[in-house]
């Protein structure tokens, strides 16, 4: 029984590993989003070899094979993205909801229900435990901006994530399994009394208590809509059950306290937010509506197979329409409409296979669960998932929701669980279609552990790269330029889309043509044209990218003694790689700075003094910003005696 038990723990704790790593994902820490990717492809491989080993029982289903094919989609769609490297990270972002359903299905197809149901009761056990921690992460931001004098619009706690609304679509996922958790341990209760029984339902009422607390915390709009929207189900199952409506109703008493809570706190303005006049003109909800419309136009461009997946934010400043200037331009938030801009209408079909396959499920499966609610607590608990999945799907209209890439594996895991539990069984298939199905996995497998090497090379590369100054600590100068080299050249192997390899390369070039400059200036030349090259190749990856840019114009700048352009030849390069940076990034300051005064020292102050101006007009700059434009603009006319009013 141990030994058994060990085994059942083994998924589970896969599943908890990549679903803890991908907390911080979305802050943009790649060596997060390495390490979650590692551990799901490490399991599929895992998986992989004992099928290989034995003669497995397969469940027959579409439900698997789709998620299969979608993921091979976004792995495909790579090849015609407008930047192939930005791709390349969202696939495993986007990915990460088929590859984990994956993962536990194939895991767990062969064993026992019994078997399967222990291993869920460890995850669901790791899962829901770590929701106690997002509850006081909430509660902890809450209070502390609240100690520190935040007003009141700005207490929006968000958890690990980057947005508010994401982090109600992730209570909200949480809470809707949690309840029909708590409703079956009291059915079960009703037909055996037993003291364990009834402690453990007072548990799932105390933390479904939390998590509408920290869920209404958020004071989120969509997340409110998505949460009402989902009740008419529950209230369906349990219509005429007994004792159900007086549980019901408790829930939502405890449901309107914790709201009035929050909302006495912030005078009730998400009542006042959700009336028509507020919405037709409330900056937030008319901005929702011109970033719809501009990526709208967006998928015009590309209307057949999309910009390339993650592209959103790289295009949307050339589109951004002149009264949005509420959001950051990095989603859409509507990601039915994201999935189509970025992968076509192929994308967008999965994406909507998928909320109507769940829309369909709960349909299909509600009768029948009324018959035998009060036999089935393991269907109750898997009609709670889907719910999970389903609430998460109807908000992802208004906001980004599987963008975030702790939202994507637990939908993948709740949808596991309960493909398990509603799938057809499954049957052991015959020889020869063993070796057929094996030999297609053999290959699949292959291309797996490649990805799975190259995954682990890109981890370590990164880690490499970015503790320079621990290798600066331990290593010499040459060595330490030669160390970088040659993690270079390995990573352009592993992933040739990446523009980071070509930066680096191009800054090392330029720092050893400073080395060669006074004794071999041929030498240090040649270095400079390379630096050159290498930018021009970083901006394969990502082609938009601004930074590189600037950078080109700086090299143009500093090393012109070797390039030996006439002044005016290098006056047009710097601008045109400079206007490039501002293109691409027309909010950054340091670029139009730096651009002004180019311009002032070339005899042009105000056409410099339209450089930093012109931000003032553009729907992307921040209000925060604008103090610190303005102190930029008078500094600028002191320094280049020019005024604003010669301005036209």
């Amino acid at each position: 029984m141990r030994s058994m038990s060990l085994r059942n723990m083994w998924p589970a704790a896969l599943a908890l590993l990549v679903y803890g790593l991908s907390w911080r994902c979305d802050d943009q820490v790649l060596s997060l989003l390495a390490l979650t990717s590692l551990g799901l492809v490490f399991w599929l491989s895992q998986v992989g070899l004992r099928r290989l080993t034995a003669l497995p029982r397969y469940r027959q289903g579409w439900l698997p094979a789709v998620l299969a094919v979608w993921f091979l989609w976004f792995l495909i769609s790579v090849l015609w993205s407008s930047a192939p490297y930005t791709s390349w990270l969202y696939v495993w972002i986007l990915g990460s909801f088929p590859l984990i359903f994956l993962a536990w299905v194939w895991h767990t197809e062969s064993w026992e229900a019994r078997d399967q149901d222990q291993a869920w009761a460890w995850l669901r056990r790791g899962i829901f435990g770590s929701a106690l921690i997002l509850v006081g992460w909430a509660f902890y931001q809450y209070l502390y901006w609240k100690h520190i004098g935040m007003s009141p619009a700005g207490l929006r706690p968000y958890g690990p994530l980057l947005d508010t609304n994401s982090f109600s679509a992730w209570m909200n996922m949480l809470f809707f399994p949690g309840l029909l958790i708590w409703m079956a341990r009291l059915q079960a209760y009703d037909q055996t009394p037993k003291a364990s029984l009834k402690w453990e339902s007072w548990g799932w009422l105390g933390l479904l208590t939390l998590l509408l607390l920290a869920d209404f915390s958020t004071d989120s709009r969509g997340g409110l809509l998505s949460w009402l929207c989902t009740w008419p189900w529950v209230l369906w199952l349990f219509w005429r059950q007994p004792n159900a409506g007086k549980r019901l109703l408790l829930i939502g008493m405890i449901s309107l306290g914790a709201f009035a809570v929050f909302q006495w706190s912030r005078n009730f303005d998400l009542v006042n937010h959700l009336t028509p006049n507020f919405i037709g003109h409330n900056i937030s909800t008319v901005s929702r509506w011109l970033m719809w419309k501009a990526t709208w136009n967006m998928y015009l461009q590309h209307p057949w197979l999309g910009s390339g997946l993650g592209t959103y934010f790289l295009w949307y400043p050339h589109f951004r329409l002149a009264g949005e200037t509420a959001s950051a331009g990095t989603y859409a938030h509507n990601d039915y409409l994201q999935f189509l801009m970025e992968g076509g209408p192929i994308n967008l079909a999965f994406l909507l296979a998928l909320a109507g396959g769940l829309f369909w499920t709960l349909l299909r499966l509600i009768r029948k669960l009324r018959k035998a609610l009060t036999r089935d607590s393991r269907k109750l608990e898997a009609f709670g998932l889907i719910l999970g999945v389903f609430v998460i799907a109807g908000h992802a209209v208004g906001n980004f929701i599987f963008y975030n890439m702790p939202l994507a594996i637990l939908s993948g895991l709740f949808l596991a669980r309960a493909w398990q539990v509603f799938g057809p069984a499954p049957v052991v298939i015959t020889q020869a279609k063993t070796k057929l199905r094996l030999g297609l996995e053999l290959v699949a497998g292959v291309g797996m552990s490649f990805e799975f090497i190259s995954r682990l090379l890109l981890l370590l590369i990164s880690v490499t790269l970015a503790s320079q100054t621990w290798v600066e600590s331990y290593l010499p100068k040459d060595l330490q330029v030669r160390t970088l080299l040659g993690c270079n050249q390995l990573l352009r192997i592993v992933d040739p889309a990446n523009p980071g390899p070509f930066v680096l390369q191009a800054q090392l070039d330029t720092m050893q043509a400073k080395w060669f400059k006074s004794t071999h200036p041929q030498h240090a030349l040649r270095l400079v044209n390379q630096a050159f090259h290498e930018y021009h190749q970083a901006l394969y990856g990502i082609p938009e990218n601004a930074p590189v840019y600037y950078r080109m114009g700086l090299l143009a700048i500093k090393d012109n003694a070797l390039l030996k352009l006439n002044p005016e030849q290098q006056n047009q390069t710097v601008l045109d790689f400079w206007k490039a940076a501002i293109y691409f990034d027309p909010s950054n300051l340091q670029y139009r700075w730096e651009m002004a005064n180019w311009e002032a020292h070339h005899g042009n102050p105000m056409g410099g003094l339209r450089v930093l101006a012109g931000t003032y007009q553009h729907p992307i700059m921040n209000k925060a910003e604008k103090p610190i434009l303005k102190a930029m603009l008078v500094q600028y006319q002191e320094q280049w005696k020019v005024s604003v009013r010669n301005l036209r």
